[in-house]
């Protein structure tokens, strides 16, 4: 009895391990507008826990750096947590802004029709800085084409 109730849990936690959502990667989005001018917005969730956001506009061409901001990244369940050291002295205003930063990780069930349609996405619900609520960045493809 004792053998197949281990059996149980087992299974049991073998198969949600298999559904966590894996938040770690690069998500961007660019808005543009019709005199080809756009803002690009790119979050980078690292493996060690760190994060590096930056926004840049780009007109007639040549992208501008407007914003960078760094810190570490917590992850909930579905949910995701941006932390920047506010008494660093380096902070800039956007660091001190994105603190406390909550997103939701958006995606489909591997097992929905429209699993390969749709690409999963973090949803920003709270922040400090007014253009990051209610924005969607897109995860992006990390293929790996070489191991060597």
């Amino acid at each position: 009895m004792k053998t197949l109730l281990l059996s149980v849990v087992i299974s049991f936690c073998a198969l949600f391990s298999a559904f966590s959502q894996n938040m770690q990667g690069i998500y961007a989005n660019t808005w543009a507008s019709s005199d080809r001018e756009s803002l690009s917005y790119t979050l980078a969730l690292n493996e060690d826990g760190t994060f590096t956001f930056e926004s840049s506009r780009t007109y007639t061409g040549t992208p501008d750096l407007i914003a960078k901001a760094e810190g570490t990244w917590k992850q909930q369940g579905l949910l995701l947590e941006l932390i920047t050291e506010v008494g660093n002295e380096e902070a800039n205003a956007l660091a001190i802004e994105l603190n406390n930063t909550k997103a939701r990780f958006v995606s489909l069930s591997p097992r929905h029709p429209d699993f390969n349609l749709v690409k999963p996405s973090l949803e920003f619900t709270k922040s400090e800085v007014f253009y990051a609520q209610g924005m969607e960045l897109l995860k992006q493809d990390t293929k790996v084409t070489s191991m060597d």
